[in-house]
């Protein structure tokens, strides 16, 4: 194991030591301003983003040396960073700050407001279904049988971020990108819950973690001195637009790199780069296709976070049928158009998440006669699906391992077993063959509190679709059940029958 562990760092030390002419010119980027990096998976966006923050870090002012921060999506990405950095680039471990926008938010805190504190999330998200259980005693409309998930989402995407202070503006706010369309009844309902929630709120105390960035960002302007001269932010699309905004305010006099997928605009949680104030006329930089993806997969993810122009065919919602195929067993595979190279992505529909289970248990095990267990990786949305896959695993003799929580991008990439990973670990990997278990969003398997069967919005849904199918660079198979449709994948079907393919 340990063998391995050191090929894996020195695969990533590479990763990030050799990149392409392209990758090396949006390294050397003019330092000035606003900019945007935009790439497919697998182009080296990280890697770039790691070595532009070296190079800002080693460019010399006139005062002395630049403050760099570069900011990741999870913890486990900063801790990769952390450890690459310190043996690629010792020499500015001190003057390059590697974090996450939570992590930055409640240092901030620490130094320049002590007195206040923040509530936790869990503590957050019982206050608000405590709020919830008390109005679904008190009334049956059906908006209130929403899962927690859109709640918080309707609170910090619509409700918190345009600043809503009364019923009357949020009747006029657009809830773009948000889950389902609200008549003013429904309406009606949500505002009276969001004010007893608030009463509740700062009864309880504290800065809610919804809005600590907003928070910090209206404290900075009493900061003697802005903490940054740059700011690199990675996977920005996957940050809320408040976050963006403060990553851009921390360094106003100097420059500020955001990376993201190709299709970023559309990844937004329901939001555009202008809503987090951020402007990138004439400075966006594309970052070339990888070989290292199979094309098929490329296309099937980049449609399925695109919303088709026509309108949403709420006919095939009920008729799952068109896109999964007729027996548990059999393919499915989308058409797609002219010489792309490589497996076309399959689909596996299953009578019932135990079904499922043993069909993907049957699949794994015949392929570990020709491919090594290490290649392949089952990713679902929620670790409990996982947990009753392993034993199943186990019973049919296939070397597997569940990665803990806070396990490191090298501890995952070490293991000689197949990989079960809840979708939030897999932010930076990836594997040749995938398997997206559970519908991929976990819609199907028995939901719990803490795993809503509802996505909270749709470009949400989106984004987390496209992030799972491009985890795999060979071959990529879905599995879900008749219940289990996601409606984007479903107007992908309906988006290719129309384009004729």
């Amino acid at each position: 194991m340990k063998q391995r562990s050191s090929k894996v760092h020195h695969r990533l030390m590479a990763r990030v030591s050799r990149l392409g002419a392209e990758q090396e010119a949006a390294i050397g980027l003019p330092a000035d301003g606003c900019r945007l990096i935009k790439g497919p998976p697998g182009s080296g966006k990280s890697a770039v983003a790691l070595r532009r923050a070296i190079t800002l870090a080693r460019q010399g002012l006139l005062r002395g040396t630049p403050r760099v921060l570069l900011v990741g999506h999870t913890h486990a990405q900063c801790e990769a960073w952390i450890r690459i950095l310190s043996e690629l680039a010792p020499d500015v471990v001190e003057s390059l700050r590697v974090t996450t926008v939570s992590s930055w938010c409640r240092r901030f805190l620490e130094q320049h407001a002590k007195h206040v504190s923040v509530m936790s999330l869990d503590s957050w998200q019982g206050l608000l279904k405590e709020t919830l259980d008390d109005f679904r005693g008190r009334s049956s409309h059906p908006l209130l049988q929403r899962p927690l998930a859109f709640f918080q989402s309707e609170f910090e995407n619509v409700l918190q971020f345009h600043d809503v202070v009364h019923l009357e503006r949020y009747r006029q706010t657009s809830r773009e990108g948000q889950a389902g369309r609200l008549d003013r009844g429904a309406r009606e309902v949500l505002w009276s819950v969001y004010e007893e929630f608030e009463a509740r709120r700062r009864a309880h105390g504290g800065v809610p973690p919804t809005e600590l960035a907003r928070f910090v960002a209206r404290r900075l302007p009493r900061t003697p001195r802005l903490p940054f001269d740059h700011v690199l932010v990675d996977d920005a699309h996957r940050h809320q637009p408040a976050e963006l905004a403060l990553c851009h305010d921390l360094a106003p006099g100097g420059s500020q790199t955001f990376l993201a997928d190709r299709q970023s605009r559309a990844a937004l949680p329901g939001l555009r780069w202008s809503n987090a104030g951020l402007s990138f006329a004439g400075r966006v930089t594309m970052l070339p296709e990888t070989s290292a993806h199979n094309p098929h997969i490329l296309e099937l993810a980049e449609r399925a976070l695109i919303r088709p122009r026509h309108s949403e065919p709420k006919h095939l919602l009920q008729e799952p049928g068109l896109l999964w195929p007729a027996a548990p067993d059999e393919q499915a595979r989308l058409p797609f158009p002219g010489p792309l190279r490589g497996a076309r992505p399959t689909f596996l529909q299953c009578r019932d998440w135990q079904q499922e289970i043993s069909t993907l248990t049957t699949r794994i095990s015949r392929l570990l006669g020709s491919v090594h267990p290490s290649e392949i990786a089952v990713i679902t949305r929620h670790r409990h699906f996982l947990e009753r896959l392993g034993p199943r695993f186990t019973e049919q003799g296939i070397p597997w391992e569940l990665p803990g929580p806070d396990a490191s991008h090298e501890q995952i990439l070490a293991s000689d077993r197949v990989r079960l990973l809840p979708l939030a670990q897999c932010a930076g990997l990836s594997f040749p063959l995938v398997f997206l278990a559970d519908g991929i969003l976990g819609q199907d398997f028995p939901a719990t509190p803490e795993s809503p069967a509802e996505f909270p919005s749709r470009c949400a849904e989106r984004q987390a679709i496209h992030f799972a199918m491009t985890r795999g660079t060979r071959e990529l198979t879905v599995s879900g059940t008749h219940a289990m449709v996601a409606p984007p994948l479903v107007e992908l079907q309906a988006l290719v029958r129309v384009a004729g393919r």
